[in-house]
């Protein structure tokens, strides 16, 4: 429990921390309303009729008569926002680095280390991408192939224990997958070893090593980001609660826009701290 308060409390003692991300997030938001006003979606939502029919009709003719536009635009949006994220995930890691450090955490130190890691760790998250990928077809190759062995003899058992085997296989893969992936960041930044694919090894060498360390820290994480959700939750029923009786007009935009800027820096909170803990926990 020490570790975890005191995790908390090297976030909200170097508020700086939260500066990358929040700046992803005003990018991401502008680059959303960006994207809704080129492809017209906003003015679409905005005349949507009432009844359910006229709604798929009006979505339907909108994405057959603008589907290349839709998927040029939303397939740069995705590169773009990747792009940018991974900057911002380089800039957060040096300054939580130096926090680990006992530095005094510096933007312009930050900046001028993240070329050094930029790129592992693009190429760090597209290899974790393709072991996905890779995952996700050994699930359906085993389930189809049970499938096929047991169906000429009973179709319904075939269909029922190939789909509770892909699920087994996809929860005990997820699992596998999160515990050994679960340092990766901090293994990258603290070990000296930057190179993705001896970032990789090393977060199996961690695994394996310390196995109960590994999976006690990802409890706690889930724990936290539970106790985080449900506030969340909370927090939105008392705001709609207490501004489902204000007209629309200056007011109800100024508190909108205030609440979505409060509620975006919250949900910050447990991410900024599991990066924080994590780094802790491998000191």
């Amino acid at each position: 429990m020490i570790v975890v308060t005191d995790a908390f409390r090297k976030l909200f003692k170097n508020p700086i921390v939260f500066l990358p991300d929040a700046v992803y997030a005003g990018i991401n938001f502008l680059l959303v309303y960006l994207l809704y006003s080129y492809t017209g979606f906003n003015q679409i939502l905005a005349e949507l009729p009432a009844d359910k029919e006229g709604i798929i009709e009006v979505l339907t003719v909108f994405f057959s008569t603008n589907l290349g536009q839709v998927l040029i635009s939303g397939s740069l949006f995705i590169i773009v926002t990747f792009l940018i994220g991974v900057g911002a995930m380089a800039l957060k890691f040096s300054l939580i680095t130096d926090i680990i450090n006992k530095k005094k955490p510096s933007i312009m130190r930050a900046w001028h280390k993240r070329n050094h890691f930029y790129y592992k760790i693009i190429i760090l998250r597209v290899i974790i991408y393709l072991i996905s990928i890779l995952a996700i077809l050994f699930i359906l190759a085993s389930s189809s192939l049970l499938y096929l062995l047991i169906n000429p003899f009973n179709p319904v058992f075939a269909t029922y224990f190939s789909f509770l085997v892909a699920i087994v296989l996809a929860l005990s893969i997820l699992l596998l997958l999160k515990w050994v992936l679960l340092f990766r960041y901090p293994l990258m930044y603290l070990s000296r070893q930057p190179d993705p694919v001896k970032v990789l090894k090393n977060c199996m060498k961690y695994f394996r090593a310390k196995p109960g360390h590994v999976i006690v820290s990802w409890l706690i994480i889930l724990c936290v980001s539970v106790i985080f959700i449900l506030t969340g939750i909370l927090l939105s029923a008392i705001y709609s609660g207490l501004t489902g009786s204000i007209s629309e007009g200056v007011l109800a935009t100024a508190i909108g826009v205030a609440w979505t800027i409060a509620f975006t820096l919250f949900n910050l909170v447990p991410k900024l701290w599991q990066q924080i803990y994590l780094f802790d926990m491998k000191q």
